[in-house]
């Protein structure tokens, strides 16, 4: 990166500090998982599967990472959580007794359970995740559209690419066959990427989408050109290849598009630009290293510097900058957390290691 960018020192001190908000996230729900968010002003949020599920993988890296093995503890607990709420037919519930199910939520579960099965090779995981999985894939259809548990009716929106990810990783796991109506799945969401932008991002047919569920789309589209063996109709290439110009030279990345394109700087959506972070990362031979290293820098700086050092949630990235943005305005997620741990990790491996 640039001269003046962070020492590995800070960046590991600023990883350690993001996670003890992450367990202190866990200790609120008394054993339920992780909450879902902290207000500015203290109040935890309910505990939130789909998003414990995330926090598996960061665990479990960071344990590597910082050599800490409690924090391989505390992945092991979610999964345990996870595993212990799961419904009968395989899918997980919305909320904490609660009968509702979305199927995105249950996907980004599995993706969680696959990655702790990774490490632990435990029979009772590996039914979880074959039951979770035949649940997943009972939900699309012949031409690949899931009919029900959407967010909207029937609205499939284009970062349904990262249900397919979980999907396709567990059907590498169990060494399952490749469902057809998976691959059209795939090709009518990938469909969705164009140069710049990607239709139906947004949670609600019709709003603007944030940087976060667009990025979410290509992240998804990324992973799953691992496992599919046909060259997706719209590369994910092509996206990043046009953002990365652009921020090289307006040094910022909107925090929402809207559907017919206009782009709205006001606020960064820290999730998104962190996931951006992580894409370009992993596609770092499209791009010239030391243009990179300013890309990079340009989305890094501004959230690395509004870490929080004292108050209710130190060590916390806000959702928003400034804190009032659109995205879950006054709130520190625990998936922003998890990925601005996620890009620290790959920043200190790219650039450091």
């Amino acid at each position: 990166m640039q001269p003046d960018r962070p020492h590995k020192v800070a960046l590991i001190s600023a990883l350690k500090s993001n996670l003890n908000w992450i367990n202190k996230s866990i200790h609120a729900t008394n054993g339920n998982g992780s909450a879902a968010y902290r207000w500015s002003w203290g109040k935890w949020g309910p505990a939130y599967p789909e998003t414990t599920g995330y926090l598996i993988p960061t665990l479990l890296r960071s344990s590597t990472v910082l050599r800490d093995s409690s924090l391989k503890d505390s992945a092991h607990h979610l999964a345990l959580f996870l595993i212990s709420i799961q419904n009968e037919d395989g899918s997980f519930p919305l909320q904490i007794k609660s009968k509702d199910i979305n199927v995105f939520d249950c996907a980004q579960i599995l993706l969680g359970l696959c990655c702790y099965y990774d490490q632990v090779k435990v029979e009772d995981v590996l039914k979880s995740i074959d039951q979770s999985l035949r649940w997943l894939i009972h939900q699309f259809d012949e031409h690949g559209q899931i009919k029900q548990y959407n967010l909207y009716q029937e609205y499939n929106p284009a970062y349904y690419l990262r249900i397919l990810w979980p999907i396709f990783k567990a059907l590498d796991i169990l060494q399952l066959s490749f469902p057809e109506k998976l691959r059209a799945a795939f090709i009518s969401l990938s469909q969705n990427i164009e140069k710049g932008y990607v239709h139906k991002a947004s949670f609600k047919p019709g709003d603007a989408a944030y940087s976060h569920t667009i990025i979410y789309t290509i992240r998804g589209m990324i992973e799953c050109e691992r496992y599919i063996d046909q060259a997706a109709p719209n590369s994910a290439d092509n996206f990043l290849r046009y953002w990365f110009y652009q921020i090289l030279e307006s040094k910022s990345f909107p925090g929402q598009v809207k559907h017919d394109g206009t782009v709205d700087y006001s606020f960064i959506c820290t999730s998104g630009h962190l996931q951006l972070i992580i894409c370009l990362l992993k596609k770092q031979t499209l791009f010239p290293a030391s243009d990179l290293q300013i890309v990079v820098k340009s989305l890094f700086d501004p959230i690395y510097r509004s870490q929080k050092t004292m108050g209710f949630n130190v060590g916390g990235i806000p959702s928003s900058l400034p804190i009032y943005g659109k995205y879950q305005r006054f709130k520190y997620t625990n998936w922003t957390q998890k990925f601005y741990c996620d890009a620290l990790m790959d920043i200190i491996g790219h650039y450091y290691l």
